[in-house]
């Protein structure tokens, strides 16, 4: 979550599933330091875009997709094309699936505006796996 002075507050939760190897046998401080790896194209299950009270008016997006290296990433790309950016994110990783929840904002208005909104419902509906 940002917080007012522009820090991030992250908190990483990570549990083991039965036979996995431990929590203490990652990487984790090397995997945080590597460098990002390249987004490709953004593909989608589902989304939801609903208008949010939080953080004084933010669009909030919830996604579901088949979790690939470079999804965060390419989805954030995507956002700051629009000028938005999240201020709160839920990153949700269960059975290879992406669950994840966002709240957006844009530096340009208190709340994004239409334009921002149709626009980003565009892109969310190009991003869509057709089955």
């Amino acid at each position: 979550m940002r917080a007012p002075n522009d820090a991030w507050n992250v908190e990483l939760h990570v549990e083991c599933l039965d036979g996995a190897a431990p929590v203490s046998g990652l990487p984790l401080l090397q995997l945080v330091a590597a460098d990002a790896p390249e987004s490709g194209p953004l593909e989608l299950e589902r989304y939801q875009l609903v208008a949010s009270a939080a953080h004084g008016g933010t669009l909030q997006l919830t996604i579901e997709a088949e979790d690939t290296l470079g999804l965060l990433g390419s989805l954030l790309a995507q956002l700051a094309n629009l000028d938005l950016y999240p201020i709160e994110m839920h990153i949700e990783t269960r059975n290879g699936r992406a669950e994840d929840q966002l709240w957006l904002y844009t530096d340009q208005a208190p709340l994004p505006t239409a334009e921002q909104q149709q626009a980003l419902e565009k892109a969310l509906d190009a991003a869509l796996c057709k089955s």
